[in-house]
């Protein structure tokens, strides 16, 4: 559990980093690169777009995926990045690779209907999905074999769909304000014959709606999570949301659903030591079947506390080991520096710090540190 006081004094520390040049026309912000298959599935091209975590690029890491139905909604792919970015960087969860599907022709082509026939079009993208699109960006990008399948209104009843029918290699799902009454008596006799199934891998569903939704999502969620109740599958955990006065398609419903999915990334006990937080996250790597790494943002948090309070020898076990882990972290580099100048080793530190600003030159932290181990010559 962060101290609020800490994270401050990090937000102060990134926030004295320069902004970019008045008048530069370079975008501030970059939200992901676009990227065009071929779906022999579909019958046609298929847009994805692909925002990396920070870091990516100068690290070996591989990272789990959230797959999200509708990047053609840039609005609310672009929220999902920032809450991706924003979690990661608060400690709260681990970095994601986010890939959006666009969905051109609108989502109800992800909508399974009751009529003869009528699931041919899901079925097509749950094909796709599990055959040519999840092996792209397994293909393409640093991918850890986890993943979530984010799905919202039209779609969020075909990301339902998707963890019934168990043909998608998806760990966890998130149908927000799913629209299950297209397909109600489809929903429930696919629900009763997957909670049947005894050989099915453990998966993970986040629903989550406002009570003052459409009535298609509305008039059928209590009755799906009733017979999720009483039918309690083993393989399945699942939670429920319900928003108050947010309309359809809650607006925090990608950060409620990460919450939901890992409650104690971000450890609800303080961790003082790095054997007591190697410890943690070990447990948790075993639980969701991936490995997750002591965040930066938490090493930096307690070394800095560590060191503020005379624990010298933990802050310093700490930073070296968050330096080997995040070699591209300035703000590691600097908090390094940071505990050698306070334990008084002059070298140590003024090489820590200089590490810092190659990596960040416009560092200020790192900068005025460093000011002050070398005042300039008269």
């Amino acid at each position: 559990m962060k101290n609020s006081a800490h994270v401050l004094i990090r937000l102060f520390l990134l926030a004295l980093v320069p902004a970019l040049a008045a008048g530069s026309d370079a975008p501030v912000i970059g939200i992901g690169h676009k990227h065009t298959i071929e779906s022999p599935r579909l019958g046609e091209n298929v847009d994805l777009v692909v925002h990396l975590p920070a870091g990516y690029g100068a690290g070996t890491q591989r990272y789990p995926v959230l797959l999200f139905l509708g990047s053609d909604a840039r609005a609310k792919f672009t929220q999902a990045a920032g809450t991706l970015d924003c979690m990661t960087d608060a400690g709260q969860l681990p970095a994601f690779i986010l890939v959006g599907l666009d969905l051109p022709r609108g989502n109800f082509v992800l909508v399974p209907q009751e009529n003869p026939g009528g699931t041919a079009s899901a079925d097509r993208h749950l094909a796709a999905l599990a055959d040519e699109i999840v092996p792209f960006v397994d293909r393409t990008f640093r991918t850890n074999g986890y993943r979530i399948l984010y799905g919202a209104s039209n779609s969020g009843v075909f990301a339902v769909y998707a963890l019934l029918s168990g043909k998608l290699p998806v760990q966890a799902y998130f149908a927000s304000s799913p629209m299950l009454g297209w397909c109600p008596k489809l929903i429930r006799e696919k629900t009763e014959a997957a909670c049947a199934a005894s050989d099915r891998a453990r998966q993970f569903l986040f629903l989550i709606a406002s009570d003052d939704d459409y009535e298609r999502a509305t008039n059928e969620l209590p009755g799906f999570a009733e017979l999720l109740r009483r039918r309690s599958p083993g393989w399945l955990q699942w939670k429920q949301a319900t928003r108050t006065n947010e309309g359809h398609v809650p607006e925090m419903d990608v950060a409620l659903g990460l919450r939901a999915l890992f409650p104690d990334y971000n450890p609800p006990h303080a961790l003082l030591t790095l054997a007591a937080m190697r410890e943690h996250y070990a447990t948790l790597s075993e639980r969701y079947g991936f490995r997750l790494e002591v965040p930066e943002s938490l090493l930096f948090d307690t070394g800095y506390s560590c060191a503020t309070a005379g624990g010298l020898e933990e802050a310093q076990r700490l930073f070296e080991f968050g330096t080997k882990r995040y070699p591209a972290s300035a703000l590691l580099h600097a908090g390094l520096g940071f505990v050698h100048q306070k334990a008084g080793r002059r070298d140590a530190a003024i090489a820590a710090l200089n590490k810092a600003l190659q990596l960040e030159p416009t560092h200020g932290w790192a900068s005025r540190m460093l000011a002050e181990l070398q005042p300039p010559t008269r």
